[in-house]
């Protein structure tokens, strides 16, 4: 392999990598896919300690211990994701929002809210399309608001990122797999506050867990609250409206498939809550519930 066959790797080859396929060859930039399982072309360590590369993009769920991404950190070769490739228009304001459970119904209702008032809002990130894919949209100078939905992988590799407003839900034992180790995992989740936020809100929850775990948090940056005022006041913040009860915008929310979804009434009332992730999500679905409920599965 030679230079000019690619100077990034795309390393990983699903929906991160396509999208990251299709935005380097729309800025005509040269690139080489690895990927282990799908037969592209193999890279091997060498060509990165041959310099062949300028840049890792990685797929987000690929572990930092990949021989490949070791080999570009032992070279100095920037290991990046999407996201960091693209610089969006300044008129656009990003909302990123993480957590462990609930990320996606919260950057689904802020959407709809914010749709509601008159803005053009989309999803985008972990959740929703590809940041790369909103940056080559036609129509991206129409656009208000990007609310992501950042994962824990994507801000462990995370290099720089300019949010508005940044959000950590809460905050539970899950992915250690990657992980190794919740401190770890919360360590990473903690990186949303060191990109470039205008702000970034925490619930309590999240920040006795950081704390719980020995995760360094200025509280200086962060403002803290009650999780039920974490959405009032991130729309608030982001339009600067005058802040007070969603409800009246909410009242046409349908929620998201699989997410306590109500699929039956009669003779009981039976709720599909299928996209848990882990035991804390189906708690939380649970606990929502005023009477009492019967698990099957």
């Amino acid at each position: 392999m030679t230079k000019d066959q690619g100077t990034t790797l795309v390393l990983g080859y699903g929906t991160s990598g396509k999208a990251t396929e299709r935005f380097l060859k729309h800025q005509n930039i040269g690139y080489a896919i690895h990927d282990d399982h799908l037969g592209h072309l193999k890279v091997s360590a060498g060509d990165l300690d041959a310099k062949k590369f300028d840049q890792v993009v990685v797929s987000p769920g690929i572990e930092p211990s990949h021989s490949l991404i070791e080999a570009a950190k032992k070279n100095q070769i920037p290991v990046r994701i999407n996201a960091d490739l693209i610089n969006f228009p300044s008129t656009i304001k990003i909302i990123g929002i993480t957590g462990t459970n609930g990320k996606s119904s919260f950057c689904a209702k802020l959407d709809f809210a914010l749709n509601q008032l008159g803005y053009s809002s989309k999803i985008a990130g972990n959740f929703g399309t590809p940041l790369s894919e909103i940056f080559l949209d036609e129509d991206i100078e129409k656009l208000n608001f990007l609310v992501v939905e950042l994962s824990s992988y994507q801000l462990f590799y995370r290099s720089k990122f300019k949010l508005d407003l940044g959000i950590i839900l809460n905050l539970q034992v899950d992915h250690l797999q990657w992980h190794k180790t919740l401190k770890h995992y919360c360590e990473s989740k903690n990186k949303i506050s060191g990109l470039d936020t205008s702000e970034v809100l925490y619930s309590r929850q999240a920040l006795e867990k950081l704390k719980e775990e020995g995760v360094g948090v200025d509280e200086a940056l962060v403002k803290v609250l009650a999780h039920e005022d974490l959405f009032d006041h991130a729309l608030q913040h982001v339009t600067q409206k005058p802040r007070g009860s969603c409800d009246m915008l909410l009242r046409d929310f349908s929620g998201l498939e699989h997410r306590l979804e109500v699929v039956s009434k009669n003779p009981r009332k039976i709720i599909n809550d299928s996209k848990s992730t882990n035991c804390t999500s189906t708690i939380y679905a649970l606990n929502q519930q005023k009477k009492d409920t019967k698990k099957i599965g």
